[in-house]
């Protein structure tokens, strides 16, 4: 994800904040080593028309599902052992055209659903990191509750301590 994408995103939510706040977030993040994390989780495979899906046999897969050429490869992308995507035709093509190389199209799919994923975990980490800076109650503005709680009591108790020296 390129900064000005991340940008115009971050101010649909965040409309206040500077591209200063925004660049310096989108600065701390380490997009590769989201994808390194993330790329190996996704895997995909030509699924063989016999094997069940999610439990259902595949004689009921394919008495079910009117969207399925009988000839061409089907395509199942998985996230972390997941059925993510069943995509048995062409999703490029009008009507339901056989996929042709089954192999290349569950890459791409694959690689696809890496990048969305990397991006929308930039977003949530600079939107994560924006957020300290616009809601009134983050961790700091806690901190001063608590604080100012506490030098309430403590004025509490000395003005109660003083009332009973003046009293006495």
């Amino acid at each position: 994800m390129n900064f000005d994408n991340a940008k115009t995103a971050i101010r649909f939510t965040f409309p206040d904040a500077t591209d200063q706040q925004i660049q310096a977030a989108f600065d701390a993040i380490d997009q590769d080593a989201l994808h390194a994390a993330e790329a190996p989780l996704w895997t995909h495979e030509i699924w063989d028309r016999t094997s069940p899906i999610n439990g259902i046999p595949a004689a009921d897969v394919l008495d079910q599902r009117n969207d399925i050429p009988a000839t061409g490869d089907v395509v199942i992308v998985k996230r972390d052992g997941v059925i993510v995507f069943f995509q048995p035709h062409d999703a490029e093509q009008p009507g339901f055209v056989p996929i042709a190389d089954g192999a290349a199209v569950g890459a791409q799919m694959a690689a696809q659903s890496v990048t969305e994923s990397v991006d929308s975990q930039t977003l949530a980490l600079i939107a994560e990191e924006i957020s300290q800076h616009f809601n009134p109650y983050d961790r700091t503005d806690v901190e001063r509750v608590h604080l100012s709680a506490d030098a309430l009591h403590a004025f509490d108790e000395g003005s109660a301590s003083l009332a009973a020296q003046v009293r006495g």
